[in-house]
Order: structure tokens, then C-alpha cells, then sequence
């Protein structure tokens, strides 16, 4: 009899990892919470990723880059 393993996800991260296509930061790391706190049953805030997988650290980055005039602020 083969028994079904399950992983227990105890840090309540998503069980699916996915990678940025830019910088190749995961969705296991999760954003700045107090883990002291971490009862084990609270859902994670993950990074985003956009329909082409880049993530959304990516895309503000993109954005500063882009779409503000530096020379015009200063």
C-alpha cells in the first residue's frame, strides 16, 4: 500500500513557485511581515508577477527608468 504524501505548507507561502523572466526573484519570498507573529494558517503578500512574468519590482523599476524625466525633476 503506497501512501499519499501531502506537504504541509506551514509558512503559508504559494505551494507553486514561479520566477521573474528579469531578475529571477521568486514568489517564495514574501514581503516584509512580523514572523514572531506567524500563526502558520495566514496567507503570505508574495511578490506579483504580470501576465509576461516579470514581477512588479521589476516593472516600478522599468518605470523610473522609463517614464520619469530625471534632468526635468532636477
Amino acid at each position: 500500500m503506497e501512501k499519499e504524501l501531502k506537504k504541509d505548507n506551514i509558512l503559508g507561502l504559494p505551494e507553486s513557485v514561479h520566477f521573474c523572466r528579469k531578475c529571477v526573484i521568486s514568489n517564495q519570498r514574501p514581503s516584509s511581515t512580523i514572523e514572531f507573529e506567524n500563526n502558520g494558517e495566514q496567507k503570505k503578500q508574495v511578490i506579483h508577477f504580470n501576465d509576461e512574468g516579470v514581477c512588479s519590482a521589476c516593472l516600478y523599476h522599468m518605470e523610473k527608468e522609463i517614464g520619469i524625466d530625471w534632468s526635468q525633476r532636477e
